[in-house]
């Protein structure tokens, strides 16, 4: 064993691989969906409806995503052996399609969320027009985490780089 980094490193990603098969394979089933974020409380007749089981079944597919994202990062390691001089120049390419490969289907699952969510709030205003305060209310407070998460992402992304930059 010429690297231990290597070998704790492919044991790392063996156990991540796993994790996120069976945590996909228990969302498909139905099974375990109070390990989704936010989906904590849920009460047990709630989790028999056809959104939690549309839930569980998209969530299956970003967990499957995230084990192929946890593939190219594993064979980013092979490259030198496989690739030799050539690596360099493919390690970025796989990095990325990872990254892509777990940012894209969150963002995702958000959208579908957020669409089904605001169906039934509709819905619910409907049916009951004085619970229309309490929609706006939740609409708002979304529209306000969407503002500070912008603000942040600005901030990393933009204002940090340009502070380095300039100091340097």
């Amino acid at each position: 064993m010429d690297d231990p980094g290597r070998f704790v490193g492919g044991v790392f990603c063996l156990a991540m691989f796993a994790l996120f098969a069976l945590l996909g394979w228990k969302f498909w089933q139905g099974k375990w969906l109070n390990f989704i974020a936010g989906n904590n409380f849920v009460a047990k007749d709630e989790m028999q409806t056809p959104y939690q089981r549309d839930l569980g079944r998209h969530t299956a597919v970003v967990m499957a995503c995230c084990c192929m994202a946890i593939l190219l990062l594993a064979a980013t390691t092979a490259l030198p052996v496989l690739a030799g001089d050539q690596a360099h120049l493919i390690r970025p390419v796989l990095i990325t399609a990872a990254i892509a490969l777990i940012l894209v289907p969150c963002i995702w699952l958000v959208v579908w969320s957020n669409r089904r969510a605001r169906k039934e709030q509709d819905e619910l205003v409907a049916a009951d027009p004085s619970q229309a305060e309490n929609v706006r209310f939740e609409r708002k407070q979304a529209l306000v985490c969407l503002v500070i998460l912008g603000g942040m992402l600005a901030i990393y992304l933009v204002v940090i780089p340009l502070a380095k930059a300039a100091s340097s």
